[in-house]
Parts: structure tokens; sequence; C-alpha cells
């Protein structure tokens, strides 16, 4: 009677046979499939979840979709023309575990979703700006840690920590894309002030190259008093130009990020407050609300607001930069209802935000927070709650500081 034979495979043998396997299915799919252009089209009109869900498919579309240059941009096309992928992102920070959650909510409210918390980003002071599906965080402490800075990809959950630049004391960061490059790039402005006098200097980072370097830059050559540059905070950019407001001097200092220029821009006339505060009595209670102009970007323009005749003429102004060349600017106008007043909803503003005045979130109860909202493509107002629907964000040492909205975008980090 014949003994039973006991075959045996390798491991070697095993993986091998895995690999051509693989391989089969890789040729057998590039033979059926549809050219490139297609998948891409087809790809670039669905959210989020399962174009990163078909990243699994095959080799092939994951570098259609991971390492092509070209998908991140089409896709983030489609994603602007799509209302229901734009998104807000909110910021809160709970001053107890010192940590900082970054949620995710419907335009029209609802219930917030969590993404991503951070462990070592400070409380004192905070922005967030986008660009391309892509939020640029700084948590700012200046008198004693300087700033940090974050890029998050709030759609695929990613965050890169930018790296401080070399030797140099209290880096203050702002957030550009240049268009001609295709680059994501973060100014920073660096200063001492225990060195006299102050020194103040610019520094660049690619998020391509992972690098920081040196701008050369004559100040004094655009300001009289190169201080004024510390009180910079906030940045907008359009067409590969950032700007900055200059409330000391209200003029705007614009840097050219493909030639790495600088250039000042004065303010129109009308945009230019009569005072930097208003005070007034409304209902018996006296308030005050500050006048100080910023700046914003709408139909890829960029535009200035300054507000402190509002209380006045219940009407707001902006002013668009039409002509930049020949420095032509054009003033739209937007009634207020009264009502809103009674709101605080001027008294509280933070900023303009993708076609929006978004004022800070004010807290109803331990579950529940809300924002003011101006939309200004249907020139309505509205009121936006929010239900927060984890326990960890319903203790009243949880401050919710920034809201914004963002665009879904599968753009990589650096990191990934």
């Amino acid at each position: 009677m014949p003994l039973p034979v006991s075959l045996s495979v390798s491991p070697k043998l095993m993986d091998m046979e895995t690999l051509t396997q693989e391989d089969d299915n890789e040729s057998a799919y590039k033979r059926f499939s549809f050219p490139n252009e297609i998948i891409q089209e087809i790809i670039s009109r669905l959210p989020i979840k399962p174009i990163l869900q078909f990243r699994s498919v095959s080799k092939h579309w994951l570098s259609l979709i991971s390492h092509d240059p070209c998908f991140p941009k089409l896709h983030f096309n489609r994603s602007l023309a799509t209302h229901d992928r734009t998104s807000f992102f909110i910021s809160a920070f709970d001053k107890l575990t010192q940590e900082r959650h970054f949620l995710t909510a419907p335009l029209d409210g609802g219930p917030v979703t969590h993404l991503i918390t951070l462990h070592d980003s400070h409380y004192d002071d905070s922005d967030a700006e986008h660009l391309n599906g892509l939020v640029f965080f700084t948590s700012r402490n200046v008198p004693i840690y300087g700033s940090s800075g974050f890029v998050i990809n709030p759609a695929t959950r990613k965050v890169f920590k930018v790296p401080p630049p070399p030797n140099r004391d209290f880096p203050i960061y702002f957030f550009g894309f240049d268009e001609f490059s295709n680059e994501h790039n973060i100014l920073c402005t660096c200063y001492s002030s225990i060195r006299h006098p102050i020194a103040i200097g610019f520094m660049i980072f690619s998020l391509s190259t992972g690098s920081w370097r040196q701008i050369p830059v004559d100040l004094e050559e655009l300001f009289p008093r190169p201080h004024i540059i510390r009180r910079i905070k906030h940045s907008v950019c359009v067409n590969s130009v950032m700007y900055f407001m200059l409330n000391a001097s209200y003029q705007i200092l614009a840097f050219h990020l493909t030639t790495e220029k600088f250039s000042i821009i004065n303010l129109p006339q009308g945009a230019i407050p009569r005072e930097l505060t208003t005070r007034f009595t409304r209902h018996g209670r006296d308030t005050r609300k500050g006048n100080s102009p910023f700046l914003i970007i709408d139909k890829g323009l960029l535009g200035v607001v300054c507000h402190d005749l509002v209380m006045e003429t219940n009407k707001i102004h902006i002013w668009f930069l039409q002509d930049y060349v020949n420095r032509v600017w054009v003033r739209e106008t937007v009634m207020v209802p009264e009502s809103w007043f009674d709101l605080d909803f001027f008294r509280r503003i933070q900023y303009y935000d993708v076609h929006s005045y978004v004022s800070s979130c004010r807290r109803l109860s331990g579950d529940m927070v809300n924002a003011f909202i101006l939309d200004m493509k249907t020139k309505s107002f509205k009121l936006v709650n929010f239900n927060l629907v984890y326990e960890f964000l319903h203790s009243n040492s949880v401050w919710f500081q920034q809201i914004r909205s963002y665009v879904e975008s599968v753009l990589p980090l650096r990191e990934e």
C-alpha cells in the first residue's frame, strides 16, 4: 500500500506565485481598462471617501489618484462647482487638557465630525487659511513660544507640522500658492525683540522641497518704519500674490510668489475708517466694535472691507481691486437687516471666508454652538447651529475659536 505523499511549498515559491497572480491581474486590468483621461474624468466627479478607497483597486489606479499631479487639481475644480463638497472647518481648544480639536460640519449646520486632535498647539491666538483644499492653521503665543504652523487636509485627515525656520526668533506664518510653479509656500516673518534695532526678515518654506530659504528684501525702501511688519496677523492669496493689511499705515503689502518681490498698494479713500473703534448704545446697553479694514478674496478679486459706518447706514461697503495695474477700485454695497444688530453680529465679526462673513462661534449650551453667516452670493443672513455630539466637547473649558469653510481635495501633504 503506497504511503501518502506530503507536498510542501516553500514560502518563497508561494510569494512568487502571489506576485505572478497580481501581475496577471494588473495586466488583465490594463488590457480591458479605459484610457487614463476617461478614468480620471469619472473619478473626479466622486466624493473624497470612495476615491480614497479606489486607490486599492490596482497599482494603476493608485498611481492615477495619488501620483498624477493633474488629478488633485481636476478633482478640486470639480469640487468647487459642487456645493455638497464644501464644509465648515472648526477649531476648538480645551484649556484644561491643552488639546486642540479640529472638527467639520455641513454648511447648513448640524452635527460636527471630529477630524484631528493636536497635542502641541497653543491657545493665545490662532488663525486658519484655506487654499486648494488645504487648511493652514497657525497657533501663536509670541511672548513665550513664537508660532507653530500646521498644514491640514481635512478631507484625508492628514496633518503636517511645519518645522521652524533655522536661527530665527518669533516666526509668524502665512500661506500662499504659486500658480506658475503649482506649489504651496509658507511665508514667514521673523524678528527679534532682544536686538536693537529690531531685526526683521522674511523666509519662505516650500512644501515640495521641505526646506527654508531667506528672501532678500530692503524693508526701508518700502516702509519708513519697518517695525510695523510685526503687527501683521492675517493674509489672503489670489493669483500667486499674497496680500497683508498694514493697519498702522492703511496700506496693503503685496508679495509676488513667482518673482518674490514686494510692492505697496494704497487703500481707496472710502475704505479708511474715521476712527478705529465706534462706541454706541443699543437698547440701553453700551458696546463698541472695531473698525479696522480687513482683506477678503471674492470672485478672484482682492477686496477691502471697512464697516465703521454700518451702524449709521445699515450698509457694508466692500472695495474690490478691479484693475491691478492701474489700481482701480470698485465699491459694492450690502444692506444689513436692522434686526441683526441686536445679535451683536458686527461686534463679533471675525473674517470673510469663501463668499461669506463668519463670526466667531458662540456656545448656546453644553452640546450646541452657533455662528452668524452673511452669504455674499445670495446677500442673505442666517444663524447656523452646530451639534456637539462628542462628550469631550461639552466641557466649559473648550473654547471654539475658528470656523472656516473648505473644499474637499485629495492633494497629498509632504508626509504622505
